[in-house]
């Protein structure tokens, strides 16, 4: 049964759902880009769980202890896979998986899309009260971008051997994670920006990134190259933009649909397949969103199999 699509997406663009995470934050990641050839034994399995349309296995990822929750879809003939960093990041700290993840992966899955999520950065402490519980994700970040994390996912898919191309997808602030991904990956098959903000510092993350440039002005230099629209000058693979105005309309902010028109606009510089595919104005709808994730969910089966012929 289907957990209603605008639940999951208003509440996580919202940033009002408390994710309930499990495992330890890992340690600070390498800077330096990961072998593609990661061995077997660097993914431990934590746990495998039936789901409905989907096998779960959870995995820890050796010397990062990061996880890697794996959704494969009973219903997928394609092997036409997603990957997805952890949403509830606001692109200058990281995140760990949690129910929201979870959640989100199954509208996937129901469209018979494999889903592979990963825990991305470092969360800051749900319980954080000095200044270095704040600042130490935000210079990981810094530091790493979060490309690591989303390169061990691909080593992963590759070690699963899923499609021989992959998308990777993001939400909202978290799809600067993806964008940053596909930036520097070229051998994606593409990459999916759901909502995204038209600037990383958009609404609570402002508010956070002018409280701490007087201790970090490394942050700003970040932003300069890693915030959305630079980084949608990068990209090269092909990428969509799928928008829904109500959630953006529910916190307030600018229209969502300008953004990717500006960055599509952006794109196509280097990137002639950038499209916005799709527009949702202000809806509740089920039946709207449900056919918001068909049509994203087409569009990775096609982008998966370019190279599967």
């Amino acid at each position: 049964m289907r957990i209603p699509s605008w639940t999951i997406l208003g509440l996580m663009c919202a940033g009002m759902l408390d994710c309930k995470s499990t495992g330890d934050l890992a340690t600070q990641p390498s800077k330096e880009k990961q072998s593609n050839n990661l061995q077997r034994d660097e993914f431990t399995k934590l746990d495998v769980q039936a789901l409905p349309g989907a096998l779960r296995e959870r995995f820890r990822v050796e010397g990062s202890g990061k996880r890697i929750w794996f959704y494969r879809a009973t219903s997928n003939q394609s092997n036409a896979t997603v990957l997805i960093p952890a949403t509830t990041s606001n692109g200058i700290s990281g995140a760990t998986l949690g129910d929201v993840d979870e959640a989100f992966a199954l509208q996937f899955v129901a469209e018979g899309i494999n889903v592979i999520m990963y825990d991305v950065g470092l969360a800051t402490p749900k319980d954080a009260d000095t200044l270095d519980a704040f600042t130490t994700p935000i210079r990981s970040m810094i530091h790493d971008g979060g490309l690591t994390d989303g390169r061990a996912a691909i080593d992963f898919a590759h070690r699963e051997a899923l499609a021989k191309r992959i998308v990777v997808l993001g939400i909202d602030s978290s799809a600067s994670l993806a964008l940053r991904l596909a930036a520097s990956e070229s051998s994606l098959a593409g990459c999916v920006l759901i909502s995204p903000p038209s600037t990383i510092g958009e609404g609570s993350t402002g508010v956070v990134i002018d409280t701490l440039k007087p201790q970090l002005p490394e942050l700003l230099e970040f932003l300069e190259t890693n915030d959305f629209e630079p980084l949608a000058a990068r990209v090269t693979v092909p990428t969509m933009i799928f928008v829904n105005e109500h959630q953006v309309r529910a916190i307030g902010g600018p229209s969502r649909s300008a953004t990717a028109q500006q960055l599509v606009k952006i794109m196509k510089v280097r990137n002639p397949d950038a499209l916005l595919l799709g527009v949702f104005a202000n809806t509740r709808d089920e039946a709207l969103l449900v056919q918001g994730y068909q049509l994203i969910s087409n569009w990775v089966k096609t982008q998966s199999g370019l190279n599967d012929q």
